[in-house]
């Protein structure tokens, strides 16, 4: 799983000195945003092209304890919104005590700007990166950053164990070598939209439609003849039903 956390420069800053503990106690890419528009946008633009899993940055929310969990940035009316899913970090921070916001509003400064460009290099270059944005307390208002930085550190280390899995909820077609084909279109999207597994549902290569002629009702005192022929269609370990699906997971 590749992991890039970024934040703002500053001695004072408290985003700058969570990445400072960060990158002391785990091995993870760490980028220090400088304080200027244009240098930050063009600073996390190419760190995006080295297509990351996961981008996670930090910026300091002045007059609050709280930590905000950024959903949308907004530049010149145009409104971007993340696709991350912060449910395991909302967690990991209120197991510690820690009052977490969901918050529409990244604010009209370098935050909302680095955000905003993030999301949008995301957005024309089709990456599947998951990006998101953090704002924290001013270090006046933390009360003990090294707790927060374990917080931090607890939920990415979390993130090298996710999988994400596709539940594929088809409709069989009228024939294995049409369910063959349908099921690979529907891996390969599934892996588009970043799963790792897919999982069809019961019977996929020749379904209960086959059994039973379309008419799922008629369940009782189906003729032998029929229940041969369904059971003839059952295939075997080399078949290339299930080499297809083989060659497509390497």
């Amino acid at each position: 799983m590749k992991i890039l956390i970024a934040g703002f420069e500053g001695n004072n800053n408290s985003a700058k000195i969570l990445l400072d503990i960060i990158k002391e106690k785990h091995n993870e890419d760490i980028l220090y945003l400088e304080n200027d528009f244009e240098v930050s946008s063009n600073q996390i633009e190419e760190k995006l092209k080295e297509e990351y899993d996961y981008v996670l940055i930090f910026g300091q929310k002045p007059n609050t304890k709280d930590i905000y969990l950024e959903n949308n940035a907004n530049l010149n009316g145009t409104e971007l919104e993340t696709d991350y899913y912060y449910g395991v970090l909302r967690e990991k921070l209120e197991d510690n005590n820690y009052k977490v916001i969901s918050s529409c509003d990244a604010g009209n400064y370098l935050c909302n700007n680095v955000f905003y460009t993030a999301l949008d290099f995301k957005q024309n270059n089709n990456l599947k990166t998951k990006i998101a944005f953090i704002h924290i307390p001013t270090i006046d208002n933390i009360e003990d950053i090294e707790k927060l930085s374990n917080a931090i550190l607890n939920y990415i280390k979390t993130l090298s164990d996710v999988l994400n899995i596709a539940l594929l909820q088809l409709i069989p077609t009228d024939s294995i070598e049409n369910n063959m084909l349908k099921g690979i279109e529907y891996c390969k999207k599934a892996k588009e939209m970043g799963a790792d597994i897919a999982v069809f549902p019961e019977m996929w290569n020749n379904g209960y439609e086959m059994l039973f002629e379309g008419d799922l009702k008629a369940q009782d005192n189906i003729p032998i003849d029929k229940i041969n022929k369904w059971n003839s269609k059952a295939i075997k370990n080399d078949d290339k039903f299930i080499k297809y699906y083989i060659n497509l997971a390497k």
